[in-house]
């Protein structure tokens, strides 16, 4: 079974009909027909609790449909993993990034597998510089 490491704006993008890609559909699809596992770290539900927050305050969407999307999260089969905390520091520092996007990339990196990501700024500062990285 594949192993995909996936970002919180990966969960936020696709529930929120932001960047229904072909590689966020296919990332999600092959998990609902049990060929992948999506994997985060434990804190990726605090993320999208506060990017649905966000979206709310901007009337990007009501709170009902926040509350449905947090919902069917917790209904999807996301494996939450512990990552190398001082690794996705250290990849922090070295690119002046968040150590919150970094420790996704370290987990990444722990497993052997893709992280999937629809941050912009996350991929233009580290795409070129980590291939297993894939922008929906």
């Amino acid at each position: 079974m594949k192993l995909v490491v996936v970002d919180s704006s990966v969960l936020v993008a696709f529930f929120t009909a932001e960047k229904k890609t072909p590689n966020a559909i296919a990332a999600l699809e092959a998990v609902r027909a049990g060929n992948a596992l999506l994997a985060a770290p434990p804190f990726h539900s605090i993320e999208v609790a506060n990017a649905l927050r966000r979206k709310v305050g901007q009337k990007e969407i009501d709170s009902e449909r926040a509350a449905a999307i947090f919902e069917l999260l917790f209904r999807m089969r996301i494996v939450a993993l512990d990552a190398d905390v001082r690794r996705g520091l250290t990849l922090a520092i070295r690119f002046q990034h968040s150590v919150y996007d970094c420790i996704y990339l370290a987990l990444a990196e722990e497993l052997d597998c893709e992280l999937l990501t629809a941050d912009e700024k996350f991929w233009r500062k580290l795409g070129g510089t980590y291939p297993r990285i894939r922008r929906i």
